[in-house]
């Protein structure tokens, strides 16, 4: 919802490092996703390390967000980023623990 309330602060940030990173997390995302739907949807792929990052379906929407907040200058929006990230990290890392086993 975030992102959707601060759209107008979002047209008028000049394109930087945050928003190449955000743009490389997002394709990064993606390619996890085609990789999930490869493998013929099997549910232990969502969390199966990717080029040594673990839990990475959960890494890099988490950056993903982080990286939005840096780009706004905005801590209205990296103190959820960082609430979001300690959640989802916290529970994608039990879950691959639980498929691992």
């Amino acid at each position: 919802m975030m992102p959707i309330l601060l759209g107008r602060m979002i047209s008028t940030q000049p394109l930087g490092a945050s928003a190449i990173l955000m743009a490389l997390c997002l394709l990064a995302y993606y390619g996890c996703w085609v990789r999930y739907y490869r493998s013929g949807r099997a549910f232990a792929v969502l969390f199966k390390p990717w080029l040594g990052i673990p839990v990475p379906m959960a890494v890099f929407p988490a950056l993903y967000f982080l990286l939005l907040g840096v780009w706004l200058q905005s801590w209205l929006f990296v103190v959820p980023a960082c609430l979001f990230a300690a959640g989802h990290l916290v529970n994608s890392w039990s879950v691959y623990g639980q498929v691992r086993s």
